[in-house]
């Protein structure tokens, strides 16, 4: 009896490595983000040194089947460095040119020359808007 209950605790225990070992495998990437989890970042803030590290780009927000609206772009790391994150401020405009909602949004992850892109809801909004974007602040691996 206790033979038995010691071989199905040893296959459970195998199995669950398997499922463990099978998931880092088929996930390249979590292995490099567990390691950036202990890099150090130095914050970037100013609007000139962030202009020489990337640059975002804004769509003109539509409504979504949901009727959500939509801000869509993407954040380019023009830099050689690894960025942990971008942090964007997307201020939307009605039709007049007056301020209204402001959505703020983390993209992660930017290696050195991509492209990332984004997509995010600002909620629902009762008529049209533009958009515009900056860049608040990075974070750069050292």
């Amino acid at each position: 009896m206790r033979l038995s209950r010691t071989v199905v605790l040893l296959l459970v225990v195998v199995a669950l490595l398997g499922a463990v070992a099978l998931y880092f495998l088929s996930n390249p990437n979590l292995i490099d983000r567990i390691t950036n989890m202990t890099r150090s970042t130095q914050t970037v803030s100013s609007a000139d040194e962030i202009s020489q590290i990337a640059f975002a780009y804004a769509s003109p927000p539509f409504v979504d089947d949901y009727g959500l609206m939509r801000v869509a772009g993407y954040v380019q790391n023009t830099s050689s460095s690894e960025l942990r994150a971008a942090k964007i401020s997307i201020q939307l405009f009605d039709e007049d040119g007056n301020k209204k909602e402001r959505v703020d949004h983390i993209v992660g992850d930017i290696k050195p020359g991509e492209r990332k892109p984004y997509d995010v809801s600002a909620g629902s909004i009762a008529g049209s808007r533009e958009a515009t974007i900056s860049i608040a602040e990075l974070e750069v691996y050292q």
